[in-house]
């Protein structure tokens, strides 16, 4: 019942503030047809606007419109709890990023979990910690969330405001087993948020092959150059 009851609390914390348009045609959100050609939409931008996220679309990928919800796989549903958005694919297709983005939670969102659950949430600046535990209890199980700090890497807070302008940085490396490759054939899998103070948080997951690990550098350099908050 404990189990359950964080896991509902994670989903609702956790779910993206996506931005689509009210228009909500499927033949819009498949993966891997460009249906879409604004990728990302007016009220993406929007949000991304109001969170100060300048986006700058990188020169050796391509955007791919869709959404993605592991109806074939998940457990990888399990370890992002929730669907995931706006793809970005390599030009070599050897290395696959999906990102969200969620909207500052504030005093009202803090109020109406107080509500639903009847107890109080001190979220403020920290939904990104609710998360990150979320991918953890999915990829490790219940036991690791006591230690999850063990099962994470911080960027050092100058190259964070450096590259980013984030407050905190955060990149979660989960292991996948040969049942959860994601299409079969990315068998490694990186989360990495992003954080600043009163702007909400980003979240990039990752998918590559043994073939761009040799060269993950490169392609991780392209992701950064990717988002960055306005100051």
């Amino acid at each position: 019942m404990k189990f359950l009851y964080f896991l509902i609390v994670e989903s609702l914390l956790c779910f993206p503030s996506v931005g689509f348009s009210q228009d909500t045609s499927p033949k819009l959100y498949v993966i891997g047809q460009v249906t879409d050609a604004r990728w990302l939409t007016q009220d993406a931008r929007d949000l991304l606007d109001t969170m100060h996220l300048k986006y700058t679309a990188p020169a050796n990928f391509d955007e791919i419109a869709g959404i993605e919800c592991f109806r074939d796989q998940p457990k990888l549903w399990g370890l992002t709890l929730s669907c995931i958005f706006h793809e970005l694919r390599s030009k070599d297709k050897e290395f696959v990023a999906f990102f969200t983005f969620y909207k500052p939670f504030g005093k009202s969102d803090s109020i109406r979990m107080g509500s639903l659950f009847k107890t109080t949430y001190d979220l403020i600046d920290k939904q990104h910690i609710a998360h990150i535990k979320g991918n953890i209890r999915g990829s490790l199980g219940e036991a690791a969330i006591a230690n999850w700090k063990d099962h994470v890497l911080y960027l050092p807070s100058e190259e964070a405001h450096q590259k980013f302008n984030a407050d905190t940085v955060i990149q979660v490396p989960i292991k996948l087993d040969s049942a959860t490759f994601y299409r079969g054939k990315y068998n490694h899998f990186d989360a990495l948020y992003l954080q600043k103070k009163g702007r909400g948080f980003l979240t990039f997951y990752t998918f590559y092959t043994d073939k761009a690990k040799k060269k993950l550098t490169k392609y991780q350099k392209e992701i950064e150059g990717i988002f960055r908050y306005r100051d």
